[in-house]
């Protein structure tokens, strides 16, 4: 088993230090410390005289509080040469040094073998910077934690240094390892005590993350942050509302899938556990609008809602960014609007092997008896009572639209036709000219929004709204719905 490490940074300050009892003058600290050290060299029996009860406190309570047996490493965080010479007298480097030396006298006393026995004592210095100035500190912090550490718990004791230096190490600390951040807080008259400001950081963090992601439709990066087996583990967010989020978030995870099932199963879940009346009847909206889905269609009618979910399914993948699903998306979009249309008319187009001969033979069948051969012939990449493939039922719709056979609706063709013929060929012809068809060119996001703006004047986005809307005058964003409930339930 991987042991997990543990670490104390401990900001030092001209308080941390007592000679003699005494906290050595602040207009003399350097200097004194600076004479301590020198002194030190021929009389070790002077580390008798150094006191560090600010740092003794912090260790003891890590030993009798928080059960911390063994610590891998102390990170002192001292100043040195201040650019301002006139306030260098406060460096605290010499102190750090000092410090250390009596770390390594405490290591031998009994009651602390086991805690520093095999600690490594470390100085990490902020010099020539003003430990004043809170975006230098900071971005010193950033840059100079170390990055090498395993994974376990670091415990970071910001009280002394300046007020740059203590959120400083908490603000780059908590960017670093996040909740594995436990902050420890002393003052002079009350005993040291965890703080829960480190996950209250890392956790306004995390949502700032989940809402961003959410935004943008990315349910598998939202997954990561609220799925209790990730990296982010889900007790960032309140006891009441983390299951509900997880579910959501993994709900519509599941309907980008097309795993309807699932979806409408964590769907079911969430609403028995919501208690607010008002998302409990939006979930139960996003499950009504689910059960069209959870059959297999045995008409074309039934077919208009995987339609229409395949649409919102494009924009979703256009909106997080995914543009070669997209372009997958959009060209099954054009050959199953096709085929819907055409099954509307009572073309049968299951091409698959065990229909195929039957499917061919009614289906140009029920071309010759509407009289549209005589347009079909004509065109050389028709093969009159073959294949049933995309530009062989493209053809087939023309015809049938141009021709308008006595008796028949054509109303929802002769609306979609030019959608068929124009954006989506396009793009389906866009599609085809990469490695996802027979081609070898790269997708082109900015290429896309420019085709679809000139064609259309709309966003993508709009655009594949408005086409749903075509489809069902009632439809809405699935994922955009949920993504609103998720934002409710997190007070956004």
């Amino acid at each position: 088993m991987t042991k997990n490490e543990q670490n104390l940074f401990y900001t030092v300050g001209n308080r941390d230090l007592r000679v003699d009892g005494q906290i050595p003058p602040v207009e003399n600290f350097r200097s004194t410390c600076e004479a301590l050290i020198a002194g030190l060299k021929e009389h070790s029996e002077q580390l008798s005289r150094l006191e560090a009860p600010q740092l003794k406190n912090c260790l003891d309570h890590l030993v009798r509080v928080e059960d911390v047996r063994e610590l891998d490493r102390i990170y002192l965080v001292v100043t040195d040469e201040n650019p301002n010479p006139e306030y260098r007298h406060t460096d605290t480097a010499p102190a750090g040094e000092l410090l250390i030396r009596w770390l390594e006298g405490l290591r031998s006393q009994k009651d602390y073998t086991r805690l520093l026995g095999k600690t490594a004592f470390k100085v990490l210095k902020i010099a020539k910077i003003n430990p004043s100035d809170y975006a230098a500190v900071y971005r010193w912090f950033q840059q100079n934690l170390p990055r090498q550490l395993e994974p376990g718990i670091f415990w970071i004791h910001p009280v002394s240094g300046t007020p740059a230096m203590t959120m400083g190490l908490v603000l780059a600390a908590v960017g670093r390892w996040g909740e594995a951040v436990q902050v420890l807080y002393q003052t002079p008259h009350m005993p040291v005590e965890k703080s829960p400001i480190s996950l209250n950081i890392f956790a306004e963090a995390v949502r700032g993350k989940l809402l961003d992601r959410l935004e943008r439709l990315d349910l598998a990066g939202a997954a990561a942050l609220v799925d209790p087996k990730a990296a982010w583990p889900i007790h960032w967010l309140p006891a009441d509302k983390a299951e509900v989020v997880w579910r959501l978030v993994a709900a519509g995870l599941e309907r980008s899938r097309f795993n309807f099932e699932s979806a409408n199963r964590l769907l079911e879940q969430a609403t028995v556990e919501v208690t607010d009346g008002a998302i409990r009847e939006e979930l139960r909206k996003l499950r009504r609008d689910l059960q069209p889905l959870l059959g297999r269609p045995d008409s074309a009618a039934g077919t208009l809602p995987f339609l229409v979910e395949l649409i919102f399914n494009a924009r979703a993948c256009w909106v997080v960014g995914r543009e070669v699903d997209f372009l997958g998306r959009v060209y099954r979009l054009h050959e199953g609007l096709i085929r819907f249309l055409l099954e509307s008319q009572g073309f049968p187009t299951d091409d698959s092997p065990g229909r195929r001969e039957q499917t061919r033979r009614k289906f140009w069948e029920r071309v010759e008896g509407l009289g549209l051969l005589e347009d079909l012939q004509t065109d050389p990449t028709i093969q009159v009572g073959g294949c049933i493939n995309r530009p062989t039922m493209l053809a087939v719709l023309q015809s049938l639209v141009k021709k308008a056979p006595p008796g028949l609706n054509l109303g929802p063709a002769e609306r979609l036709l030019p959608r068929l013929t124009g954006v989506l060929a396009e793009l389906s012809g866009v599609r085809n000219r990469t490695i996802l068809g027979h081609g070898f060119e790269p997708v082109k996001r900015d290429e896309i929004e420019r085709l679809v703006r000139d064609r259309t004047g709309l966003e993508v986005e709009d655009w594949l709204k408005d086409l749903a809307r075509e489809l069902n005058p009632d439809a809405s964003d699935p994922f955009e719905a949920t993504v609103a409930v998720i934002r409710r339930l997190l007070g956004s």
